[in-house]
């Protein structure tokens, strides 16, 4: 898939999300993309709703690399997630995620989500049951340092292959919904573990 597919998707992913603003209550998305110290490009679309039937609300995103700095784009990997909170914060999930190939799975587990103050996001998850990957628990978080500068992070570790993921994001708005962002990036499942990301992102 050439760089020019891959921008045609998200433009197309966008419409949809755009267009779903009026049958969706409280949706939100963001198109990024970015140069990796690593030394490829990078690029992704997430996006979800909240106030869904039964007080569900879906999260979801798809992340591409290129192969080195050429315009070939290596597999897609997408995660979605559907939780439904209750009351004391405590909620249950169900997550899929993959490349689109064939190493994909599906986890059910717990999220716990306590009330934080405005500007300012936590949510833990536990997946003790998953089809085969092993266990999962993570915990990521968002600090509005003013109101056009933020911090945002998580960290997911993986019980079956004993692997880490995390990254952590600064950012700052330089114009209405764009923003300048950098954000380290952590993977034990790469061969090179560790980048830096420099780039934007656009908030719909």
């Amino acid at each position: 898939m050439t760089i020019g597919k891959y921008l045609l998707n998200i433009g197309s992913a966008a419409f949809i999300a755009l267009a779903a603003r009026e049958a969706i209550a409280e949706e939100f998305g963001r198109v990024n993309g970015y140069y990796d110290t690593r030394g490829r490009y990078t690029g992704g679309i997430e996006g979800g709703a909240t106030n869904l039937p039964l007080g569900t609300k879906l999260f979801g995103f798809v992340d591409v690399e290129t192969e080195g700095e050429s315009d070939i784009l290596t597999k897609p990997y997408g995660e979605i997630r559907l939780t439904k909170r209750g009351e004391s914060g405590i909620g249950i999930a169900g997550e899929y995620n993959g490349d689109f190939d064939k190493s994909n799975t599906t986890r059910l587990g717990l999220t716990y989500e306590p009330d934080t103050p405005e500007g300012t996001r936590l949510g833990t998850k536990f997946y003790p049951v998953s089809d085969g990957a092993g266990m999962q628990a993570g915990i990521s978080g968002r600090y509005d340092i003013t109101d056009d500068t933020w911090v945002e992070a998580f960290w997911d570790y993986n019980f079956g292959p004993s692997k880490h993921v995390a990254e952590v994001q600064v950012g700052k708005t330089i114009k209405d919904n764009v923003a300048l962002v950098a954000e380290g990036r952590y993977n034990e499942f790469a061969d090179d573990e560790f980048g830096v990301g420099i780039g934007l992102d656009w908030s719909f």
